[in-house]
């Protein structure tokens, strides 16, 4: 209402001006002698240039009100991003509180577990050092080829019971991380209104890959599930051996610190899984590494991968995983890959020779594994 009443006051001032030079014009052409004609030939110029700086002004009028109009326009539009800016750093800030006391709570529960399954293992490690040498200290005295044979065939025992017993405390403390990871991940879901069930599963390799391996070289076995979907008993374990190039996830994994894939389209191209049933458990995965090592590539050393995946029917939410999901992985796979950095290189490695060329003596406890829960 107020821009229509300026523009009709302008528009009324500028025909006001034009009405004068008009009247200008008829009295100089009405006009009989000198003095009359010089006057409205003076007034007629003054109008002319009164009109031209009242259009001029105008223009410059109504120019500085659309600039201050578009301001006003561009800072109310601001004002209400940073509104929505700050809404967002609200919610932002609400889910990492959250997310910080969980994963506070997390790493203290998973610390734990891995101090305790170290402490068992240390003590599996003193009790099989301890047999070892009491047997080899009896295998050095003066005896019959019987009698050394007896005693090796002891030792080969003694490895086969530590084997066991490493297997035990692998297994207790995977229950546990991979539970708690899973409770954790779902907990944290259920802050941004995404109430879904995830799996969490952990997959190994049949041996260590180094960064300069060849990746086409090994296998990938699934070796634990949470508890909840092992149950149910629908997805595997122990029962399929799987390519690293033939998976998106492990092959990714191997260069890079995660890997996420929210809402993967049926038949996607850009998406490469061994398991062609897959889409029928998820639809939504994200995988990190197993990795122990310094920084240096060619040091690092990876085991396996933890994965998480999920069903995600609602394809209108996009970011069922993100950096934090990924962040709770990984700090289970560094507990992980800490167990394993002292459980695969066991002491049976080659410390005594019990006379037997054929055995498993040098095998990696990550080829044991697969040993043992590998199903034909």
């Amino acid at each position: 209402m107020n821009k229509t009443r300026e523009t009709f006051k302008i528009i009324l001032v500028i025909a006001a001006q034009f009405a004068s030079i008009l009247l200008a014009i008829f009295g100089l052409l009405n006009s009989h002698n000198i003095n009359n004609v010089l006057l409205f030939t003076t007034l007629l110029i003054c109008f002319i240039i009164v009109t031209i700086y009242s259009i001029y002004a105008s223009v410059i009028y109504i120019r500085s009100k659309n600039v201050e109009q578009d301001k006003e326009r561009k800072f109310e539009k601001y004002e209400n991003k940073i509104s929505n800016l700050e809404k967002d750093l609200n919610d932002a800030m609400s889910n990492l509180n959250i997310t910080s006391s969980e994963l506070t709570s997390f790493l203290k529960s998973t610390i734990k577990s891995l101090n305790t399954s170290l402490q068992k293992a240390c003590i599996h490690s003193d009790t099989y050092y301890y047999n070892i040498d009491t047997m080899m200290l009896e295998a050095e005295k003066d005896m019959t080829n019987k009698d050394k044979k007896e005693i090796y065939n002891r030792i080969k025992e003694y490895r086969e019971t530590y084997k066991r017993n490493l297997f035990e405390t692998y297994n207790f403390c995977l229950r546990q991380l991979i539970n708690d990871t899973k409770k954790t991940i779902e907990s944290y879901l259920s802050s941004k209104d995404i109430p879904l069930p995830v799996s969490v599963s952990l997959k190994l390799l049949n041996v260590v890959h180094f960064y300069t391996d060849n990746p086409a070289d090994k296998f990938v076995f699934t070796a634990f599930r949470d508890i909840e979907n092992y149950i149910k008993g629908i997805r595997e374990v122990g029962r399929k051996r799987y390519s690293i190039v033939g998976n998106s996830a492990f092959t990714s994994c191997l260069t890079n610190e995660l890997f996420i894939y929210n809402n993967i389209p049926r038949n996607a191209e850009n998406y490469k899984n061994e398991n062609p049933n897959f889409y029928d458990y998820y639809n939504c995965v994200v995988a990190v590494p197993i990795l122990f090592g310094s920084t240096i590539p060619s040091e690092k050393l990876i085991y396996g991968f933890l994965c998480c995946d999920v069903l995600n029917e609602d394809k209108s939410v996009e970011d069922i995983f993100n950096r934090q999901v990924s962040e709770i992985l990984s700090s289970t796979a560094m507990v992980i890959a800490n167990l394993f950095a002292k459980l695969n290189y066991p002491p049976w490695y080659d410390d005594y020779d019990d006379g037997d060329d054929d055995d498993d003596d040098d095998e990696e406890f990550l080829t044991y594994i697969y040993k043992t829960i590998f199903r034909e």
